[in-house]
Order: structure tokens, then C-alpha cells, then sequence
């Protein structure tokens, strides 16, 4: 993996990244709501002419819904109450949060178990429709809104972060440093699979280009990403046994470096690993896990070099 390619193409490979989301999401979201339906119901056939204006103005049922909307919250855009005696307008603003089913705003909020893609694609195609219908949307604003995803996308909010409650300390001494060293060692020769000769740095990137190289060779094959599989069972295993090591009080912050490094990394993974269920959270993990493995390597260094200074 040369992170140098990375950071050199990198608005090339955002740019990419953007357009195939947004269009695998259109795709996959008006696929999968009405997969059923007839193709025969012309008012949802999209041909060649029509204009993206055409698109995103369409109103298949005259509700005063583009369909595109419709899609997205899971109402027929073929009928003006998807659940009969309720206009789809109500059942949009209830999974909305904004409303109830009497058309009072709601006071609970969305109660639907939202992935990051259905947020982004709910948040991105309604601005650009409104955009598109107040004629704002031009090149600066589609720059803008680029650059507002990358920021996003590039910026994730960390799951976990480790804190010196997570961990057991004792107070400095030569022998608590040799046993959390003992005891340490003794952890990292637990997971072969990310432990070995070539190094876990090396041995976490291998793991993974082998998991994405299989999965670009054949993405329908649902063990593509096994390597994967392997490689969070490591790291998750590392991190439960380092917040069960005792640890001398001058390596505590060091110790929580680690720890964060490796959860950081696992994120990444969990997230690359729901790539058809959640894909803007996967194509998140794909851009920070370069970043965050070599924060992990300067982690693991500074271990390395700390008990090498207290053995000296």
C-alpha cells in the first residue's frame, strides 16, 4: 500500500468516490424500495432524454412529492398514500421526525435505525434538489458541497476513546515495569495473525489490501472480506487485553496511545466491512485507515522505545 499515491491523487480519488456514492445510492435506493413493482408502470421509467432538472422534478402520483423523495423515505411513488388513508406526506414527515400521524410536530424525533448512508443521502439529494429548484445549484455551490462531504468524511467522530478509567495502574517500579512488559509481550504473541516476523504495522496492512483485493475480485462473494474477519478479532482482542494489564503510571499515556490506535484502526474495518449495508461509512473507514495505521505504528513506537529506555 504506497500512501504516497494516496495523498498525491487524492481530490482525483474524492472526486470518484463522491459521484459513485451518490449514484450506487440513487440506484440502490429506488432498486431495493420497489424492486416488486411491474416495469411496466411507466411514470418510473427514466430514459436517456430526460434532463437531471426532469428527474428530480418528477412526480409519478401528483402528490406534490418528487419521486426521488419518495424513494428515499420508503413511499410509493406511484400512489399518493403508500399506506392507505395516510398521505404520503404525513408518513414522510413522521420518518422525518417532524410530524406525527395527526400532523402535529413530533417530539421523539426519527425513531428509524439510520445508517450513515441513509443520513447522507436524505441530507445530499434534499439540498440539491432544493438547490436545483431555487436555480442555486451552479458549480461553486456543487464545489462547496463537495468539499463539505470530504470534510465530513474525512473528519469521522470517533465510536470509543480510551481514558486511564478504562485501564488498571500501579505505581513505578522496576519490577511492575517488567512484568507490564512480560505482560505485554505475552499479549502480542496471543494474535499470530497480526503479530508476526514482518511486524503488526505490516501484518494489519497486509491483512487488509488482501481483504479488498478479494473483494474487487469478486464483490458478490460473501466471504471476499474474511480477511477482514480475522482482522478485527485481532485487534478487538488486543485492545480487551490491554485494558486488563496493569500499568505502571509513566506508561499510562502511552498505553492509552496504543489503545486509541488500535481502536481508531478497528473502526475502520468495522466500517469498510458493512461496504453493502452502509457504504458511505465504509468509503469513510477506506480514507482515514492509511492515517490512523500510522498513528497506530507511532503508538506502538513509542512502547517500543519506552521499555527500551527503562531496560537501559
Amino acid at each position: 500500500m504506497n500512501s504516497d499515491f494516496f495523498r498525491k491523487n487524492k481530490r482525483v480519488i474524492w472526486s470518484f468516490l463522491c459521484v459513485a456514492a451518490v449514484l450506487s445510492l440513487f440506484f440502490i435506493k429506488t432498486k431495493s424500495a420497489y424492486q416488486n413493482q411491474q416495469q411496466e408502470k411507466s411514470g418510473l421509467v427514466y430514459n436517456s432524454n430526460e434532463t437531471v432538472k426532469d428527474l428530480v422534478n418528477q412526480d409519478t402520483d401528483g402528490d406534490g412529492i418528487p419521486d426521488w423523495e419518495e424513494s428515499l423515505y420508503g413511499t410509493d411513488p406511484t400512489k399518493v398514500d403508500t399506506i392507505p388513508g395516510t398521505p404520503d406526506s404525513v408518513t414522510i414527515a413522521e420518518r422525518q421526525g417532524t410530524a406525527d400521524s395527526n400532523g402535529t410536530p413530533a417530539s421523539t424525533g426519527d425513531n428509524e435505525n439510520l445508517t450513515e448512508t441513509d443520513k447522507f443521502s436524505r441530507s445530499l439529494v434534499s439540498t440539491v434538489a432544493a438547490l436545483n429548484q431555487t436555480g442555486g445549484l451552479d458549480q461553486t455551490t456543487i464545489d462547496n458541497l463537495s468539499s463539505s462531504l470530504e470534510a465530513e468524511l474525512d473528519n469521522p467522530v470517533p465510536q470509543k476513546i480510551f481514558t486511564s478509567s478504562d485501564v488498571k495502574t500501579t505505581p513505578n517500579s522496576a519490577q511492575s515495569v517488567l512484568k507490564y512488559h512480560d505482560d505485554m509481550n505475552n499479549l502480542f504473541n496471543k494474535y499470530p495473525d497480526i503479530y508476526n516476523k514482518s511486524g503488526v504495522i505490516t501484518s494489519i496492512a497486509n491483512l487488509f489490501a488482501g481483504a479488498l483485493q478479494n473483494y474487487l475480485n469478486n464483490p458478490e462473494d460473501p466471504n471476499s472480506l474474511a480477511n477482514l474477519d480475522t482482522l478485527t478479532k485481532g485487534i478487538s482482542g488486543m485492545i480487551s487485553g490491554m485494558s486488563k494489564i496493569v500499568v505502571p503510571q509513566e506508561f499510562l499515556s502511552i498505553h492509552l496511545g496504543l489503545m486509541n490506535g488500535f481502536e481508531r484502526v478497528l473502526e475502520n474495518v468495522s466500517g469498510i466491512k458493512q461496504v453493502d449495508s452502509d457504504p458511505v461509512l465504509a468509503i469513510g473507514g477506506a480514507n482515514k485507515f492509511m492515517d490512523n495505521l500510522q498513528t497506530l505504528q507511532e503508538a506502538l513506537s513509542a512502547l517500543i522505545n519506552g521499555l527500551k529506555n527503562i531496560k537501559q
